[in-house]
């Protein structure tokens, strides 16, 4: 509730993966996991072995064959399986590569042994360094623990194998980049987003900003630098994630929320009874603290956690029906709400791959959602611009709901000060555009659209503060002549 946009820190936003829900969600996984049997939980590395045998196997075919296109579409030269983004599936295997290793010196089975190495050798076909480094890393803490036993030595030159045989997989193929991002190294602009991090999170130290919120709660303090060199398209990088857990949680709930969040797994790993199950659960959880917590991994994190601590003893008798009842009443809701969910997004993709304005402004009916309200107003616009739209305020419709929805966001203020610039609006454009930059003071469209509004209404003082952010942002706009005629002013 003390979120500045509490409905968005409860259920998320489209695309995002981080909301109330979806932690609440993660720990039902934890509670799942913490439920099964002995026998069931004897069988997850069996699943997880038959599951990620298909993942691997998919991107040796992406890297192999360049998929660039579809539904399995990837970045070139990096694999991602069926997880859409390589980090994920990075995490992923890294962490059964690991687990494989435990259940090889539980066993000595080679089979485990081999599945490490295979598993490694997925894992670097991601090309994620942190992938890597966390799994060779906890290969030679493995190592250690063991006392530089000869087995667990073997584990790790089978993993450190694993890994250089990727690179001479992807070697074999023309224009891909896994080698390269191995061998090389750059922070991403980590550094700068933490510092933000902690800056926003002395803002509000105890309650936090709430989930979904690190955007708009760091924006402030973003730099000239870290802008123009990693923040200069406000669409497509937009920061949602510190990349690093401890700082998402605290920003996200305060100091509160961080020192619950600690106190869960400190209690849980007392407990701890399946060693090769947690060493995948803390390897993905690792590579937390340089990547975002993902929707695709934190699920399966949690899942082995709770699978990993002692299982809790089961009842002898049949729990009465009034709690049955309303159990199966939750279960079914959820199906029906999860369906929901996927229809609903399946038919806003359809809908903006397609550009269909009308579709798109149906589907979001269902959804709700600033984000989609933003993107609508996208493909809105570029109906009007080819004439498939009469009404060009239903263009800006979109996104003033985008701005009611989540006021703290300084993209959504500079997008509809760029749309009411484009219909001659000049005073409803300033107000937009200054709320943008008051809200991120580096805003590139906030100040590429200041540049232009400044030649609409001839303000040469504005004209002269705003070419210089822009030439100091390397912006396209970098350099227009004041004198334009108006009716030829740049568009942002």
């Amino acid at each position: 509730m003390t979120s500045p946009a509490p409905l968005e820190s409860l259920k998320g936003s489209w695309g995002s993966g981080s909301s109330l829900l979806i932690y609440v969600g993660a720990f039902s996984f934890w509670a799942f996991g913490r439920s099964l049997s002995n026998h069931a939980i004897s069988l997850i590395p069996r699943i997880l072995t038959l599951a990620l045998v298909v993942n691997v196997a998919v991107g040796m075919l992406q890297v192999a064959f360049h998929v660039t296109a579809g539904q399995l579409a990837t970045v070139p030269g990096r694999a991602s399986g069926f997880l859409a983004n390589p980090v994920y599936y990075g995490a992923i295997t890294a962490g059964f590569s690991a687990c494989c290793v435990i259940l090889f010196l539980r066993r000595l089975d080679r089979w485990w042994l081999a599945a490490s190495g295979f598993f490694a050798f997925g894992s670097a076909l991601s090309g994620s360094r942190v992938a890597a480094a966390t799994l060779l890393a906890t290969a030679l803490v493995i190592w250690i623990v063991k006392r530089f036993a000869l087995s667990a030595a073997i584990g790790v030159c089978v993993t450190l194998c694993g890994t250089l045989l990727a690179g001479a997989y992807t070697r074999a193929f023309e224009g891909t980049s896994t080698i390269g991002r191995l061998a090389g190294g750059s922070d991403g602009g980590r550094p700068y987003i933490w510092r933000y991090a902690l800056e926003s999170a002395r803002a509000r130290p105890i309650l936090g900003w709430g989930f979904g919120n690190h955007s708009a709660a760091t924006r402030p303090y973003y730099s000239l630098e870290f802008t123009r060199d990693y923040a200069y398209n406000d669409r497509l990088l937009d920061w949602p994630d510190p990349h690093n857990v401890i700082l998402h949680i605290l920003v996200a709930t305060g100091v509160i929320g961080l020192v619950l969040a600690t106190a869960f797994v400190l209690l849980q790993v007392r407990s701890i009874s399946n060693w090769p199950l947690v060493t995948m659960s803390g390897v993905i959880a690792a590579t937390w603290m340089l990547q975002p917590v993902s929707l695709m991994a934190l699920p399966i994190a949690m899942f082995l956690f709770g699978a990993a601590v002692t299982p809790i003893p089961r009842l002898s008798e049949r729990p009465p029906g009034w709690i049955n009842r309303p159990f199966s009443a939750l279960v079914v809701a959820g199906v029906v709400l999860g369906a929901y969910v996927v229809v609903s997004d399946y038919r806003m993709t359809r809908a903006l791959i397609e550009g269909d304005a009308s579709a798109a402004a149906s589907a979001v009916a269902w959804l709700r959602d600033p984000v989609l309200y933003g993107e609508i107003g996208r493909v809105q616009s570029s109906a009007y611009e080819q004439g498939q739209l009469d009404d060009p305020r239903e263009v800006l419709k979109w996104y003033e709901r985008a701005t009611r929805a989540t006021p703290n966001t300084a993209h959504y203020w500079a997008e509809l000060g760029r749309r009411q610039l484009s219909l001659g609006l000049l005073a409803e454009a300033k107000v937009s555009t200054d709320q943008a930059i008051d809200l991120q003071p580096w805003s590139p469209t906030g100040w590429q659209v200041r540049l232009a509004w400044s030649v609409l209404a001839q303000d040469r003082e504005r004209f002269d503060e705003a070419q210089q952010v822009v030439c100091d942002l390397k912006l396209s706009l970098c350099g227009i002549d004041f004198e334009l005629d108006s009716e030829v002013a740049p568009t942002p």
